[in-house]
């Protein structure tokens, strides 16, 4: 049987410029206009990451750096609310705004041990390696069926 509370993941990380720690379980609404989100928010949709589950975390506005830790959060749905056809005042089309609302729900805490290196384009969302935390006082033991981790309670 192995320690689920030290397991490392992969997964998606969505920095921002301010952050609290949600309680688990509740849900949050995301509003996704920069590119490499929705893209993100998409690729979650459509399975292209396991449980749909991404990493919330503060990036520092000044120096780009993030946080050690964050937040896992899962993906419940997704709704297009993109917006085409404005028009300025003299009648210019407007470029599309790619929008998409994200409702997701908080699912534990992770420690933040790696982002991958690679040519990041500006579209390209961040993917880090994470261990997730074990809450206060969860057992890592084996002895019941019963979800003992974050990370089972994740999956189940």
């Amino acid at each position: 049987c192995s320690d689920e509370g030290t397991a490392t993941m992969r997964m998606p990380i969505y920095p921002l410029g301010a952050v609290h720690i949600p309680h688990a379980g509740e849900n949050y609404t995301i509003i996704n206009i920069e590119q490499k989100n929705v893209k993100m928010a998409m690729d979650l949709a459509n399975g292209e990451w396991k449980n749909s589950l991404f990493c919330a975390c503060l990036r520092a506005r000044d120096t780009n750096r993030i946080a050690s830790v964050g937040t896992i959060m899962q993906l419940l749905d997704t709704e297009d609310r993109s917006i085409s056809g404005a028009r300025t005042w003299p009648g210019n089309v407007l470029p599309t705004l790619n929008r998409v609302v994200a409702n997701c729900r908080a699912v534990g805490v992770v420690d933040i041990l790696s982002i991958e290196e690679h040519d990041y384009e500006e579209s390209d969302y961040l993917i880090a390696w994470v261990k997730v935390r074990n809450a206060p006082g969860e057992s890592t033991s084996c002895e019941s069926d019963a979800p003992t981790t974050i990370s089972d309670k994740m999956e189940g």
